[in-house]
């Protein structure tokens, strides 16, 4: 044990009689490992806040949305899609309407979800669209009736 005391008196003689001792830092430094992991904390927090911050849309309410638009645009006596007037199916209008190309109608309507409008007599059964289709709209996901898809022919 004595020898390691004598190195280490003699190492401090070295400094003092070589050069100047500069006086110890206090306290930690900063080193790169550190900024790295400050920053990647930062980031993981900044991530979990913008998703947990954000609203998300409920497809719920955009549904509830695009049926009151496309319910006003078809009303709407002034609308050009407007198929009733007066209270009354303006049966020229409801056919130009079954002719009308299914995406055009969407933008038309400016929705964004699938639709199908059809309509029905006082005993529930599918009035014609056109030539003699069920509705006009995606006859791939939506079912008006029984086992009737949306612009699917009908008898």
């Amino acid at each position: 044990m004595g020898s390691a005391k004598n190195t280490a008196k003699q190492q401090t003689k070295k400094k003092k009689e070589g050069e100047e001792m500069k006086p110890a830092k206090h306290g930690q430094s900063w080193s790169i490992d550190l900024i790295v992991g400050v920053i990647i904390f930062m980031l993981v927090i900044a991530i979990f806040y913008a998703f947990v911050g954000s609203k998300p849309e409920r497809p719920l309410e955009k549904l509830q949305e695009d049926a009151r638009m496309t319910k006003a645009s078809i009303s709407d006596d002034e609308a050009s899609l407007g198929i009733i007037v007066n209270g009354r199916i303006n049966e020229t209008r409801f056919d130009e309407l079954c002719s009308m190309p299914y995406e055009e109608l969407k933008d038309q309507l400016g929705i964004e979800n699938d639709v199908c409008i059809y309509l029905e007599d006082d005993q529930g059964n599918i009035i014609p669209c056109g030539a003699n289709k069920a509705g006009i709209g995606n006859g791939e996901d939506i079912e008006i009736g029984n086992d009737v898809k949306c612009g699917a022919t009908i008898p």
